[in-house]
């Protein structure tokens, strides 16, 4: 009695690297997160309240990977950033020295950079 059977044979030609392919996602992955934490600085530079420029100058970066998550870290470094950042301290903040510049200058970049994340993480490898 005939059977109907399929025979398929594969053959590799070439290989896929998975390893490669993780190293690149993490690496682009840093440098999307490096880049994402540049433009939140540069965006609240214009905006960041001034009187001698500490303020907008000493501010800490840092990028690190954790196992799977990658952690970017922006810090408006001086002991009175946190006071002008909330726009209120023993009382509100007055008077801005610079034109243009207010309150909650960290928390309007990081929004305005996020909001188009894809920019920096998405991209094909």
């Amino acid at each position: 009695m005939p059977t109907n059977t399929i025979k398929i044979n594969v053959k590799e030609e070439g290989s896929f690297n998975f390893n490669d392919k993780v190293a690149k996602v993490q690496l682009q992955t840093l440098s999307g997160m490096r880049q994402m934490i540049e433009d939140i600085h540069r965006t609240s530079r214009p905006i960041t309240p001034m009187l001698t420029g500490d303020l907008r100058g000493d501010v800490k970066k840092t990028v690190s990977r954790d196992g799977d998550h990658v952690r970017g870290i922006i810090e408006w470094a001086r002991p009175y950033a946190w006071y002008q950042e909330r726009g209120y301290t023993n009382g509100p903040v007055r008077r801005y020295t610079t034109p243009g510049t207010h309150a909650h200058f960290a928390e309007e970049s990081v929004k305005e950079v996020t909001k188009d994340s894809k920019k920096y993480f998405g991209k094909k490898i």
